[in-house]
């Protein structure tokens, strides 16, 4: 359940991002990447997803970051 909030909320920002994008006339929007944020209840840690330019997936999970 807390996942597929978590997923819910990743997919939101992703959604928001290209809609925006849309209504630019500049260069196309990549959005290739890792994208992170911190875990709740785990100040020193990250979660996310790195996305590669074939569409494909993975996600992350960054330890201590201090």
């Amino acid at each position: 359940m807390k996942k597929t909030i978590q997923t819910s909320a990743a997919l939101g920002i992703l959604l928001a991002g290209l809609g925006m994008s849309s209504c630019t006339n500049s260069a196309p929007l990549s959005l290739e990447g890792t994208w992170t944020q911190p875990i709740p209840g785990q100040p020193d840690s990250r979660q996310g997803f790195t996305l590669y330019a074939d569409g494909s997936a993975e996600s992350v999970k960054v330890g201590s970051i201090n």
